[in-house]
This record gives structure tokens, sequence and C-alpha cells, in this order.
């Protein structure tokens, strides 16, 4: 696989991930309370507990997207 190949993958990957995020934290935030009682519901906690997990998964996506996705990113498009 070329520099440019690779590069234009995480590029696409950077999109499709920030719109992913976007997605995520709009539901999130306009639908707190009926995504937190499904996610008690279905996980045997309560709701409190389900909204920060949910928060805590948001966090984690974007450390692990930032770390796999934007800074191989950023140093092929700088350095490359």
């Amino acid at each position: 696989m070329s520099v440019e190949v690779l590069t234009r993958f995480l590029g696409w990957a950077l999109v499709y991930n920030i719109g992913l995020l976007l997605v995520f934290f709009s539901m999130a935030t306009l639908f707190k309370a009926p995504i937190a009682r499904l996610n008690a519901k279905m996980f045997g906690v309560s709701e409190k507990q389900a909204r920060n997990m949910m928060f805590r998964l948001f966090y984690q996506y974007r450390i692990m997207f930032a770390f796999f996705i934007v800074i191989p990113w950023l140093i092929l498009v700088t350095v490359w």
C-alpha cells in the first residue's frame, strides 16, 4: 500500500468518524433520557449509571479515534 493510498483512506475514515461522532453526540444530547432509560433496562443498571456509561463510551471512542485516525493522518499529511 502506498503512502498516498493510506493518506486517502485515513482521510475518508476521518470524515466518516467525525460524522459518526456528530450523530452520536447529537442523539445523546437530544434524547438523553430515553436512551438512558433504554440502556438501563437493557443492561440492568440505574439510569444514572447508563448515562455515565454512555458518555464514557463517547470519550473512549474519541480517544481511540484521535489515536488511530487523526494522529496518523496528520503525520502523513505533514511529513509526506
